[in-house]
């Protein structure tokens, strides 16, 4: 997968974005067709925060990307897959 960066955000794989929402940092989810962070567009953003403590964590990833691929990436514009993407570290 090519990495592409966007705004301080870095595109990573799925299972990448699970590692790093159970360690607690925030991920951006964008429909594939649409380029993030502009006018108009669904970014989806996620914090493990927003869940309650005891909740299942990957039980809870699998939901909101499976909704917000059923809710934002169904049009045929938008295609069917979500770039996942975590803010990029200093230096890299």
């Amino acid at each position: 997968m090519i990495k592409h960066k966007f705004n301080g955000y870095v595109r990573v794989s799925k299972k990448q974005a699970q590692k790093m929402f159970l360690s607690g940092q925030e991920i951006v989810l964008c429909p594939s067709k649409l380029r993030p962070f502009e006018a108009w567009h669904p970014e989806g953003y996620a914090h493990t925060s927003k869940f309650h403590p005891s909740a299942d964590l990957i039980a809870e990833f699998q939901h909101m990307i499976n909704n917000f691929a059923y809710y934002n990436c169904s049009h045929e514009a938008m295609m069917n897959q979500i770039l996942v993407m975590i803010p990029l570290l200093i230096g890299n």
